[in-house]
């Protein structure tokens, strides 16, 4: 609750009254104060003056009266040797109508104030001066109209007109406002102790020391106008403009003392229409603890009334223990609130918060929160809030860090909350590094109607643990969550914690981008946009973008459409797709070990439209380098109603599926599974399986949504679906799939299974399966197409079988199309049926090898079989010849003789042969046979051989001439049918055509 401060006797009226301050020009000089030693704390004090202004002093007992004084303009100056007001007193200033009163003290003791200080007659401006500082006790108060400045400066400026040297005790020309505070040495101290200091609407209260400590349950007010507390610790000057609402300067270089509030309340709220209500404290060091500060509108106003800011300003530390400051517009109020502005190197806030809030009833517009510091440390449920709970808007948090951001069990927060209406101000945070711990929470939620603002983050390393950064669609919120912008060069969550941004009522998710330049790491933890129960809206993307991208022990990136529940229909909307782009790695492994509700997940990246869902489910698309997914992980998409489920596309350069790596499309109703699509330029490896499947299952049946142990790609439709299974298009150089690794397009329900789609250069199967089979349905189709060998060993398999003994269907067909193919140990290729029929295997290959206990089959056994198709392309002699540039036959070249002798020297025609081999790789090879030359040739070849004896044996050197080559001049016919060329001319024999010679 407001507290107002006031003494029991004033009434309400004269609480909100509003006065006019007439401001008039003065001329220059200085008005100078001399500096004794101090005295005690709390000693009883009278007033006495010393003689330099004709000041009068009436019952200074206990209701002293001064009146008097040296009048310059609009200035009344009073001089004092001691001034103190005891408990139950009274000092009453008659002001005669001026703007200022001046009151300097000249003796050698602080003031004591522990009674009613007034002023009489007269809105003036009531300053006290001190050099030796100020004790304002428990019974301190103030009754004036105008506004009230302490200060323990030596002098007061008065423009730039000359200075008034205390020497000469003259007070003259001193008829402009004061334009400064000087300090000959470090000012002195001001105490209030429990005082109760306070002025009337619109004025100021300026306490400006040395160092200034508030405690006891002191409260200053000055309801729409200003608190301002300084000091300085060395030498120099504050500059004052009280034309300005006494906004004060501090020359660049002044050295500030130090401010201690606790058990304090400072207030100034504004209570009408006029507004304003600003407090400001600079210090070398703020130390707050168990305080409140309030400004903001705290009655009904107009739509146009503002109120000021609060800043605080170190420039060293503030620290803020369990207190509160806040700049709102209050309940059922209208206009526009401050802002609230703290500078410090260090700033720490420890169950405290800071709060820009719009109320409940309220129209208008909060204002913005700001804080610049070189480290920021927020700790046991401290807040920053700008929050709208009425009808208006926020204008948000700006945090500013040169070092760290250290948040722990606390929060940082722009939401629109119940029954508000409204636009929410977005969270902007830029700083080396952030860091969020212990159930700490950075939010921009809807609970009402309108749209939240965005979360904006730039550091250089981000950590979660154990925390939170959403922007929700709560239950009753209508309208957008706002986007949240991460950049960043690491990323971490660990320890369940959670990105996010969902819409459990009437609106779309907000984007979800991360920007890392190094790496994304999560462990245990969650980045999802999800459609929840009872939600309406589509999901936005999440997108990630970074060098290495790891999740690890059951951390997920997922995008749900949620299940019905009890109380709520199931989500209403599109899935959000799932963009990953890793330049150089994406590692998926493990599975959550936390003991809890989320025991036993998968690390992956999921989208999913869940049963009684309407809407299809995101797409997941990765981009990397290389991609491995290993020991129960999964990338999955998954459709258990009547919408489609998501596809899931990897492009990389090398893939590996370890362990129970899985990548899974899935149907469980009648909407069609998605698709599975891995454009990787090198090697694709799949093997192993995952040992801790079947105890999770057990133990996690509703969880565990793994397809078996097994590593490899699935798209399936489960039991009772009759929505297609989806297909698996795979294109890499090299693939290898082993120890029990799988490819399969599965239907377990009544829909035909999906395709396997493969190109590749080499695909080695090693106790490994590339399936398209399904219980009742069709089987799906398998295509192989390899560029060099498909290699299959160990009990490998590739099977489009359909049915079972109990169910029919139709196998699939299987196409292979390499340039050898071999099938060992056992490993089979079928494309059967049990009571559908068999499917169709058709094999293009110029090597078929297979060991007897391979199969290649293409049955029924109830029904019609299929075809077995094996092809075995010849080698086209032609398909190597090119055409010659020129003619290759010209006259002068052709021998034009036949006869033996008379070709020497002339053209040739030699022909090696296959050197022992057989005419192709299918035909066996022939015996030996020895040629037989039946040529007539009277030329006989001369050999000449020398054999080199030396100890190491050479080929022998042959010296040959070249025989006449003599063309066949007939052919000639044994009895046992075998035809033989001839040298000779035949005799010729009765023939209806002549026999041709040369």
């Amino acid at each position: 609750m407001r507290l107002i401060l006031r003494k029991v006797s004033e009434n309400l009226e004269a609480l909100f009254s509003l006065r006019n301050v007439v401001i008039a020009s003065i001329a220059t000089s200085t008005f100078s104060f001399g500096l004794l030693h101090d005295i005690g704390l709390g000693e009883a004090q009278s007033i006495s003056i010393d003689g330099s202004t004709p000041t009068n002093l009436t019952n200074c007992i206990d209701n002293c009266t001064i009146s008097g004084g040296s009048l310059r303009g609009n200035n009344l100056f009073h001089s004092f040797s001691d001034f103190g007001v005891n408990s139950g007193s009274v000092a009453t200033f008659i002001d005669p109508g001026v703007v200022n009163i001046f009151s300097r003290i000249t003796g050698a003791n602080k003031s004591n104030i522990d009674g009613l200080i007034r002023v009489s007659g007269g809105n003036g401006n009531l300053y006290i001066l001190n050099p030796n500082g100020f004790v304002f006790g428990k019974n301190a108060s103030l009754d004036l109209s105008g506004s009230f400045i302490a200060s323990s400066a030596n002098s007061v400026q008065f423009g730039n007109q000359g200075f008034l040297n205390i020497a000469t005790n003259q007070i003259s020309n001193l008829t402009i406002n004061p334009s400064a505070l000087i300090y000959d040495q470090a000012g002195k101290a001001i105490n209030v102790n429990g005082a109760q200091l306070t002025v009337n609407d619109n004025q100021n209260l300026l306490l400006l020391g040395g160092e200034v400590n508030i405690s006891n349950g002191a409260s200053l007010g000055a309801f729409g106008g200003r608190i301002e507390i300084g000091g300085l610790d060395k030498p120099g000057a504050i500059r004052l403009n009280p034309n300005r609402g006494f906004s004060l300067q501090y020359v660049n270089g002044t050295s500030l003392s130090n401010i201690s509030i606790s058990d304090a309340l400072l207030d100034v709220a504004a209570g009408n229409s006029i507004g304003g209500g600003s407090l400001r404290i600079s210090a070398n060091n703020i130390n707050i603890e168990n305080s409140n500060f309030f400004a903001g509108l705290l009655f009904l106003g107009e739509s146009e009334t503002r109120s000021g800011d609060i800043e605080f300003s170190a420039t060293n530390d503030i620290k803020i223990i369990n207190s509160s400051i806040e700049n709102r517009l209050f309940e059922n109020n209208q206009g526009f609130s401050g802002d609230i502005i703290i500078n410090a190197n260090n700033l720490l806030l420890d169950s405290s918060s800071v709060k820009a809030d719009l109320d409940s009833g309220a129209q208008g517009s909060s204002g913005e929160i700001r804080i610049k510091t070189n480290s920021l440390n927020l700790s046991n449920q401290s807040l920053v809030s700008t929050n709208i709970f009425g009808i208006g808007n926020s204008e948000g948090i700006s945090i500013f860090s040169n070092g760290g951001i250290f948040i722990e069990s606390s929060s940082i927060l722009s939401n629109l909350e119940n029954n508000s209406q409204g636009v929410g101000g977005k969270i902007s945070i830029q700083s080396k590094e952030i860091s969020l711990s212990n159930q700490s929470l950075i939010s921009t939620n809807l609970f009402g109607e309108g749209a939240v603002g965005n979360i904006g983050i730039v550091v250089d390393r981000a950590s979660l643990n154990s925390s939170s950064i959403v922007s929700d669609v709560a239950q009753n919120g209508k309208g957008n969550g706002g986007e949240i912008f991460i950049t960043v060069h690491d990323l971490s969550l660990v320890n369940n914690s959670f990105i996010g941004s969902s819409t459990f009522g009437e609106g779309n998710t907000g984007k979800i981008s991360i920007l890392a330049e190094d790496k994304v790491n999560l462990e245990t933890s969650f980045i999802l946009s999800n459609i929840s129960a009872g939600g309406k809206g589509n999901s936005r993307t999440i997108s990630v973008d970074t060098s290495k991208l790891i999740l690890s022990n059951g951390a997920q990136i997922g995008s749900n459409v949620s299940a019905s529940s009890n109380l709520f229909p199931g989500g209403n909307g599109k899935g959000g797709n799932i963009e990953i782009f890793a330049s150089e790695i994406v590692h998926i492994f493990g599975v959550s070990k936390l003991v809890g509700p989320f025991e036993g997940f998968s690390s992956g990246l999921f989208t999913t439209t869940d049963e009684g869902a309407i809407g299809p489910a995101g797409k997941i698309t990765v981009t990397t380098d290389i991609f491995r997914i290993t020991d129960g992980a999964s990338v999955s998409a998954q459709t258990f109603n009547a919408s489609t489920g998501g596809d899931i596309t990897i492009n990389a350069r090398i893939f590996e599926a370890l362990r129970g790596g899985q990548l899974v499309t899935t149907t469980s109703s009648i909407g069609d599974a998605g698709n599975i699509r891995l454009n990787v330029s090198e090697s694709i490896l799949l093997s192993g399986d995952d040992p801790t499947f079947f105890v999770r299952k057990a133990k996690f049946p509703d969880i565990v949504q793994n397809e078996g142990s097994a590593s490899g790609l699935f798209a399936t439709s489960r039991p009772n679906s009759t929505g297609k299974a989806g297909s698996i298009i795979i294109d890499p150089q090299s693939f290898f799939i082993s120890n029990g690794a799988q490819i399969a397009v599965n239907s377990q329900g009544n829909s035909p299974a999906g395709n396997v789609n493969l190109q590749a250069g080499n695909l080695t199967l090693d106790k490994g399966k590339i399936l398209a089979t399904s219980t009742s349905g069709q089987g799906g189709d398998i295509n192989l197409d390899i560029d060099n060998f498909l290699f299959l060993t160990n009990g490998s398999q590739i099977s489009a079988t359909a049915g079972n003994q109990n169910t029919s269907g139709d196998g699939g067909n299987v196409t292979i199309n390499t340039e050898l193919l071999v099938a060992l140990n056992n490993s089979d290729i079928t494309a059967n049926a049990f009571t559908g029929k068999g499917g169709n295997i058709q094999i293009t290959t110029r090597g078929l090898f297979q060991s007897p206990d391979s199969n290649i089959t293409a049955s029924s056994e109830s029904g019609v079989n299929g075809q077995v198709i094996i092809n075995n392309p010849e080698v086209d002699p032609s398909e190597s010849l090119s055409e010659l540039p020129e003619s290759v036959e010209p006259p002068q070249d052709i021998a034009k003789g036949c006869r033996p002798g008379q070709t020497l020297g002339d053209s040739n025609f030699v022909h090696v042969g296959r050197g022992g081999l057989p005419p192709g790789p299918h035909e066996a090879q022939t015996p030996s046979t020895v040629w037989k030359d039946l040529r007539a040739n009277n030329l006989q070849p001369s050999y000449t051989t020398t054999v080199d004896t030396s100890p190491t044996p050479s080929a022998p050197e042959i010296s040959k001439v070249g025989p006449d080559i003599v063309e066949a001049k007939g052919w000639s016919k044994d009895s046992q049918g075998r035809i033989y060329l001839t040298a000779n001319v035949p005799q010729p024999v009765n023939s209806p055509q002549p026999i041709a010679t040369c």
